[in-house]
């Protein structure tokens, strides 16, 4: 099991990244998730910096969707935006010999409210078929993250997932749990208040969980507080199952700051 985090926080984002990635080296992170974001992070330059450290790893590029790219808008358009964006970090991922990356289906509460589940579901296993089919052709892992309700998202738990993967690809569960192309980003705080059992969830997609993000309260990292104990079983649990990728701290909250990220991985890691 190794350790990152995502660097999409206020706090950290706006700063060079070459200084982020300084910092993350002095405080014994193993990666750093790099945001697909060309305006703060163009390509090019993002390619030159890299070639300086070989001491750290970028896991993962994380795909930063919002409302505004919502891959279950009923307007076409802005669904192609979405779609596209998320082509946009498969080949952001390729170009960086990344090769991993994920979306999610974070949407709007109108629009679940007045559409039904199942035209929703319909919508997402089209985007999830194009975006399948571009990740394959580009030979990068492409990840669907569930998320929380408080995120408005089609997809809460990790089963639904599987079954809309299931869906898009035409196959059976079975044959999907044996595949390596596509597969879970696991986020244990929203498992901690979406599946009915976080720990057996985990033990049973973590064949085909390539990425995990950690936190134990919303956007929070404080992992002594009395009701992070979910954490640590699941940390614990990870290691029993020999999980060989990253675990990545991710908030957005505006209090969270450099020092936050260090004293956090160290409670982690004790």
């Amino acid at each position: 099991m190794y350790f990152s985090s995502c660097i999409t926080n206020p706090n950290i984002i706006i700063k060079p990244l070459n200084e982020i990635i300084e910092k993350f080296i002095e405080y014994g992170f193993d990666g750093i998730d790099l945001p697909c974001n060309e305006q703060l992070f163009p390509l090019k330059s993002i390619k030159n910096i890299l070639e300086s450290y070989s001491n750290i790893k970028i896991p993962e590029i994380t795909a930063m969707i919002s409302t505004s790219l919502d891959l279950i808008h009923p307007d076409e358009k802005m669904r192609m935006k979405a779609i596209n964006y998320i082509k946009r970090c498969i080949d952001y991922a390729a170009e960086l010999n990344v090769n991993l990356t994920h979306m999610c289906f974070i949407t709007f509460e109108e629009n679940l409210t007045r559409n039904t589940r199942e035209k929703l579901e319909k919508i997402a296993i089209s985007a999830i078929k194009n975006c399948a089919l571009y990740a394959e052709k580009m030979n990068v892992k492409l990840l669907i993250e569930p998320l929380y309700k408080g995120d408005v998202s089609l997809i809460n738990r990790c089963e639904q997932a599987i079954e809309l993967w299931c869906k898009a690809l035409n196959i059976d569960e079975s044959t999907f749990m044996n595949q390596n192309q596509f597969g879970l980003l696991q986020d244990i705080y929203h498992m901690h208040c979406e599946e009915i059992d976080l720990l057996s969830t985990i033990k049973k997609y973590n064949k085909i969980t390539y990425h995990m993000h950690l936190a134990d309260h919303l956007r929070g990292l404080d992992f002594t507080r009395p009701d992070s104990k979910f954490v640590k079983d699941a940390i614990k649990l990870l290691k029993h199952l020999n999980y060989s990728y990253y675990v990545s701290f991710e908030t957005f909250d505006k209090s969270v700051s450099f020092d936050t990220l260090k004293n956090s991985l160290k409670i982690l890691k004790s």
